[in-house]
């Protein structure tokens, strides 16, 4: 009897860790930037070549952007690295196109501030101007970076 008792315990204990270590990984690469990171820049070296032309494009556009979103957060402008940003989508609305990129800005040796999508309209006569910034997620800095932190982080876009 004591003996069956300790080996259904063994066996409860065994089945609780095996589900329970799943679990804790999948947490764990939902909120691991450097995980997203990775991801992010196998998405743009597997990109189609001319997403990668419109991402070399837009570079400048996209940084503006970023750091006017960014400017009220931090004392400091992020940066965002071509290897950082892919093409999400581009759409036709009439005359008009959009493209939408996904990126993450970082600060100082990649220190992943957030996920963000930046979206560009560009009218029939080659006019570019911004079209919006949903911000998806944000990340903790270091604390050796607390200190570039203006007050709480921004808002995350629920679209």
């Amino acid at each position: 009897m004591i003996i069956c008792f300790k080996r259904s315990k063994m066996i409860l204990a065994t089945i609780v860790v095996l589900l329970i270590i799943p679990a804790i990984m999948a947490v764990s690469k939902h909120i691991c930037p450097e995980d997203t990171a990775k991801a992010v820049s196998t998405v743009f070296e597997n990109q189609a070549t001319s997403d990668k032309a419109l991402v070399y494009l837009f570079m400048d556009r996209i940084q503006e952007q970023s750091d006017e979103f960014y400017a009220p957060y931090y004392t400091i402008s992020s940066t965002i690295a071509y290897y950082f940003a892919s093409v999400k989508e581009v759409r036709e609305d009439g005359a008009n196109l959009y493209i939408t990129f996904s990126t993450l800005p970082y600060i100082g040796p990649h220190d992943t501030m957030g996920e963000d999508e930046i979206m560009f309209l560009i009218n029939h006569s080659g006019e570019i101007a911004p079209a919006g910034l949903r911000h998806l997620r944000n990340y903790p800095l270091p604390d050796n970076l607390a200190n570039i932190a203006r007050g709480p982080l921004p808002p995350i876009t629920n679209d």
